[in-house]
């Protein structure tokens, strides 16, 4: 079995992740993500998301719903680590998104489930929901999205159909 995961998220190797070695299907992740979510402050900010395949499929840039065409894809232990519950905003508390500054700022919020679309979008960059941003950051990313709106046709990913 493959990673399908490689082709839309190259940039995460495909792998063991130091405990795990086994390539899964994606409906096997189904790990409760409550205290991730807490952690990365999103219980208010993404209520859309409440699984784990969720969590994964928004962090890959596959921002439809998970339904039952998805059965095929399987992940690998570094992708379902690194897209999923592995994923920790950096340490410091910096901005990681930089849209308005090169050097370090100090973050006072995190992206949510409509600021991920909305970046994505405007900026064709994929930043991890949960990530720190700043204000003035922040107030670059005004397009609001929502997952009924966002159109997409997941190129990176259309092979995997």
């Amino acid at each position: 079995m493959n990673c399908s995961f490689a082709v839309c998220r190259p940039d995460i190797g495909c792998g063991p992740d130091g405990v795990n070695k086994k390539i899964v299907t994606l409906s096997e992740c189904c790990t409760d993500i409550s205290a991730h979510m807490q952690v990365i402050k999103q219980c208010k900010g993404s209520p859309e998301i409440k699984s784990e395949i969720e969590l994964i499929m928004t962090r890959a840039g596959l921002f439809s719903k998970w339904n039952d065409d998805n059965t095929f894809m399987t992940i690998c232990p570094q992708h379902r680590f690194q897209l999923g519950l592995g994923f920790r905003p950096n340490w410091r508390g910096y901005c990681e998104i930089k849209l308005c500054h090169a050097t370090q700022v100090k973050a006072t919020r995190t992206l949510n489930m409509s600021n991920v679309m909305g970046a994505y979008k405007q900026y064709d960059k994929l930043y991890p929901l949960g990530s720190y941003v700043c204000d003035n950051c922040w107030k670059q990313m005004t397009t609001k999205v929502t997952l009924e709106n966002f159109k997409t046709d997941n190129t990176a990913c259309a092979q995997l159909r």
